[in-house]
C-alpha cells in the first residue's frame, strides 16, 4: 500500500501529540487545560476576607466564589459600554453551590484529574452560614444572600452588602449636574437610564430583602449528596451534615409552599401573574384539576404581606414557578433519595404529587419551547441549556442507578421513561439546531449576551459573550442525556446519533482551543432579575387578586399609591382566561410574545444579571472531565 509523501509526514508530526490510551486526538491538551482551569477557579474563591481591589469598596467572603452582577444593556455603542464596564461584586450561595457540585461530580468520576479538598472545605464553610435564622430550630432551608439581624424589626434580612452600598454611594452623586453633561455630549439615552435606575433605586433596594429560596435550599441537598456517595470524602460530608441535621424540615416546607391553582386556600392558590400567563396553557393541555408545583420562594402571600415591614418578602409580595427552580428541586430530591439522605418513607403522598406535577411540568416546558415565552418560564435564569443540563443530571442519576439496583419508588420509574423520551428527542434536537460550525471545524453555541449590539454606523456586532458557558452547558447536557456509567468509564448508549458524538467531540475541540483565550468573555447570565424590560413586569398580565398590603382590593385602571400586589388567584376556563387576555391591564395590552432578550427599543429596556467567570471555568472542567471518560 503506497501512502503520499504529505500524510507520512502528517503522522509522523501528529504521532507525538496523540494520547493513544484515551483514543482521542487531542485529549493530552485537553488534561493540560482542564489543569489551566483548575488554578483560575481556585483563584476566584478567596481565602480569607478581603476587598476585590484598592480601589472598589466591594466586600468578597472568605470562601465563596467571585460572581458580579451586570446590567444587560445592549444596542448602540455607549450602551456596550455600560453592560462590559459595570460590575459590582456580589457574594451569594448558588454560585459557590454549584462550582462546589461541579467540582464533586470531577472527583466522583475517578479520573486521573483531582480537585483540591481545600477549595470543597472552604466552600462547605461560606455555604454553611445561608441557612435561614429566621427559624428557632435547625434547617436546611436557605437563602440566596447572607442574613444580617435588624435589631429593629427583630428579622434576619437577605443582605447583599455590596449591591446595598451601590445604592447609598448614589445619594452622594451629583446625578442632575452629569445628566445634563451627558445630554450635551448627545448622550441623551444614558441620562435616560441613569435617571431610570435612580428613579427606581427603592425598588430595587426593597427586592434585596428576600426570603429563603427553593432553588440554594435543593441545590445544598444535592452537594450533600455527592458528598456522601465520594469514597474518601467522609470527613467533608460529616462537616456538611453538621449544618444539615434537620432535612426533612426542607420536605415540610415544599409540602407548605406548594403552589395548588386548584386549591380555594388562597394562601397557596395565588400566583405571579406571569407564572400564570404561561403556565395556564399547561393546565388546560393535562386537564390537572389538583396540580401542586414547586415555587420559588419559600414564603406565602400572607406572610410576605406580614412581613413586608420588617424586609423579609418576595419580590412584588406573590410567588411563582420558574422551570429551572423546579428542575433543581426535582434534581435535589432524587439525589436525596438515591444516596440515601431521605427514606423512601420520607417521600409521603403529598411529596410524590408534588414531585409529579412538577417534573409534568419541566417536561412539557423543554419540549415545548418554554410555552413561547421563555423570560417568564425561566424567571430567574435566562438560559435555556443551562435548564436542559440542570434537568440532565436527574435523567444520569436516576438512569446508573436504575441500571444496579430497582428504583426505590415505582413512580420514579415513570419519570426515568419520561425523561429518557423528553431528553434524547425534542431537547437532543433543539441543541443540535442551535450547534454552530467555527471556521476551524469546531462547533459552538450562542445565547445573547453581547448578541443584539450594533456600532455608530447601525451595523450589528456580535460580542459573543456567553458562548464559552453556553457550549459548556450544551458538552454537559449531551454527555448526560447520551452516555451511561460502564464500571469507571462512560460509554455512549448503543442508539446515540452519530450527530450527537460528532457534535461534543467538535464542541469539545472548540472549547479546547478558546476556553483560556482571551477574545471572548467567560460570562454568563447564571441568574437574573425577573422582569426582562417592561414587557415582562408582572402589571401588563391578566391578574384577579389586586390587593394593599392590609388586604384591601383595589382595581387596575391606575397604579396606586403604597405597596400592593397582583396575582393570579385560582384557575380559569381558557374561554375566561382570553377575555382578561383581550383587556388592558393598568393601562397596557398583555404583551403576547417574547421579543428576546436584546430587544431593539427603549433605552430602559435592560435587567440585571449575574455572572461568574468561575463558574464558566468549572462547567468546563465537568464537560472536559465527562468527555475524558467516555471510552
Amino acid at each position: 500500500m503506497n501512502f503520499p509523501g504529505q500524510l507520512i509526514l502528517f503522522l509522523v508530526i501528529l504521532f507525538p501529540f496523540i494520547d493513544k490510551s484515551d483514543g482521542f486526538l487531542f485529549k493530552k491538551t485537553i488534561k493540560e487545560t482542564l489543569v489551566a482551569l483548575s488554578s483560575k477557579v481556585e483563584e476566584r474563591q478567596p481565602k480569607e476576607d478581603k476587598k476585590s481591589s484598592l480601589v472598589l469598596p466591594w466586600k468578597l467572603d472568605k470562601g465563596t466564589y467571585e460572581s458580579v452582577v451586570k446590567l444587560n444593556f445592549h444596542g448602540a455603542p455607549e450602551m456596550v459600554a455600560i453592560r462590559k464596564n459595570f460590575a459590582v461584586n456580589d457574594n451569594n450561595m448558588f454560585v459557590t453551590a454549584w462550582i462546589t457540585a461541579c467540582l464533586l461530580e470531577i472527583q466522583a468520576l475517578g479520573g486521573e484529574f483531582k480537585p483540591k479538598r481545600e477549595q470543597i472545605d472552604l466552600a462547605l464553610d461560606a455555604i454553611g452560614k445561608y441557612h435561614d435564622k429566621n427559624v428557632n430550630y435547625n434547617t436546611s432551608v436557605m437563602t440566596f444572600w447572607p442574613q444580617l439581624y435588624n435589631d429593629t424589626v427583630k428579622k434576619w434580612q437577605s443582605t447583599p452588602e455590596n449591591l446595598l452600598q451601590l445604592f447609598q454611594l448614589s445619594d452622594k452623586f451629583p446625578v442632575k449636574s452629569v445628566e445634563e453633561l451627558l445630554k450635551l455630549m448627545g448622550l441623551g439615552d444614558i441620562a435616560t437610564v441613569m435617571d431610570h435606575l435612580l428613579h427606581e433605586k427603592d425598588m430595587f433596594a426593597a427586592a434585596f430583602h428576600i426570603p429563603p429560596d427553593f432553588d440554594d435550599t435543593f441545590v445544598n441537598i444535592g452537594l450533600g449528596s455527592l458528598l456522601k456517595e465520594i469514597p474518601g470524602y467522609s470527613d467533608l460530608f460529616a462537616k456538611w451534615q453538621s449544618t444539615n441535621s434537620n432535612l426533612t424540615s426542607v420536605l415540610h416546607a415544599l409540602k407548605r409552599y406548594a403552589y395548588r391553582p386548584h386549591s380555594n386556600n388562597t394562601r397557596v392558590n395565588t400566583i405571579d401573574p406571569r407564572t400564570y400567563f404561561y403556565l395556564h396553557k399547561f393546565l388546560a393541555a393535562t386537564n390537572k384539576t389538583d396540580a401542586a408545583f414547586v415555587p420559588t420562594w419559600i414564603q406565602n402571600v400572607d406572610e410576605a404581606m406580614a412581613l413586608s415591614d420588617k424586609g423579609v418578602a418576595m419580590p412584588f409580595f406573590v410567588n411563582n414557578v420558574d422551570v429551572t427552580v423546579a428542575a433543581n428541586t426535582v434534581n435535589g430530591l432524587t439525589s436525596a433519595l438515591l444516596s440515601g439522605l431521605f427514606k423512601p418513607s420520607d417521600f409521603d403522598s403529598d411529596i410524590q404529587h408534588i414531585y409529579k406535577d412538577t417534573v409534568d411540568l419541566i417536561i412539557y416546558e423543554i419540549t415545548g419551547n418554554f410555552s413561547s415565552r421563555r423570560d417568564l418560564a425561566l424567571t430567574y435564569y435566562p438560559s435555556k441549556l443551562e435548564c436542559f443540563w440542570f434537568t440532565s443530571r436527574t435523567l444520569t442519576i436516576l438512569r446508573d442507578f436504575y441500571k444496579k439496583a430497582p428504583l426505590p419508588l415505582k413512580m420514579l420509574e415513570d419519570v426515568l421513561q419520561k425523561l429518557e423520551g423528553a431528553m434524547r428527542n425534542k431537547v437532543t434536537a433543539d441543541i443540535l439546531q442551535e450547534a454552530i460550525k467555527s471556521a476551524d471545524g469546531g462547533i459552538y453555541f450562542d445565547d445573547f449576551l453581547g448578541d443584539g449590539d450594533f456600532d455608530i454606523k447601525g451595523n450589528a456586532i456580535k460580542y459573543a459573550e456567553d458562548r464559552l458557558f453556553t457550549t459548556s452547558m450544551a458538552v454537559n447536557t449531551l454527555i448526560n442525556i447520551w452516555t451511561s456509567t460502564e464500571g469507571d468509564t462512560l460509554a455512549f448508549l448503543n442508539n446515540t446519533p452519530s450527530s450527537v458524538n460528532e457534535t461534543i467531540q467538535q464542541s469539545v475541540k472548540w472549547l479546547n482551543d478558546n476556553i483560556l483565550g482571551t477574545h471572548l468573555k467567560p460570562w454568563n447570565a447564571f441568574f437574573s432579575g425577573s422582569g426582562k424590560g417592561q414587557a415582562s413586569l408582572p402589571f401588563w398580565y391578566p391578574a384577579n387578586r389586586k390587593e394593599y398590603l392590609n388586604g384591601t382590593s383595589f382595581n387596575d385602571d391606575m397604579f396606586p399609591d403604597g405597596l400592593f400586589l397582583v396575582g393570579f388567584e385560582g384557575t380559569l376556563s381558557d374561554e375566561q382566561y382570553n377575555i382578561l387576555l383581550s383587556q388592558r391591564h393598568f393601562g397596557e395590552k398583555t404583551p403576547i410574545d417574547f421579543p428576546g432578550f436584546n430587544p431593539r427599543g427603549s433605552p430602559t429596556g435592560f435587567f440585571p444579571f449575574w455572572s461568574s467567570d468561575a463558574y464558566t471555568y468549572s462547567t468546563t472542567m465537568l464537560a472536559f472531565a465527562k468527555y475524558l471518560k467516555i471510552k
